[in-house]
């Protein structure tokens, strides 16, 4: 893997997530789902250390566009 620098952070805005889980399949890594809420969450931490190509690839496949990137 290699280091993301391009990307701070992803933004979650839970209220569009539709809990499709398209960004977890894509990039489980980053992305998990939480059941008890039905969305998904982002594990920050792994942002920095993932693909960039990889989460770009899963934040653009959100159908409700939840998923915004901070560079």
């Amino acid at each position: 893997m290699s280091k993301n620098s391009n990307i701070k952070k992803v933004v979650l805005e839970k209220a569009k997530c539709i809990g499709c889980a398209t960004c977890v399949v894509l990039c489980p890594e980053v992305f998990s789902f939480n059941d008890s809420e039905t969305i998904a969450v982002v594990n920050d931490k792994a942002v920095e250390t993932t693909d960039c190509e990889k989460v770009r690839s899963a934040v653009q496949a959100c159908p409700s566009e939840a998923l915004l990137i901070k560079e």
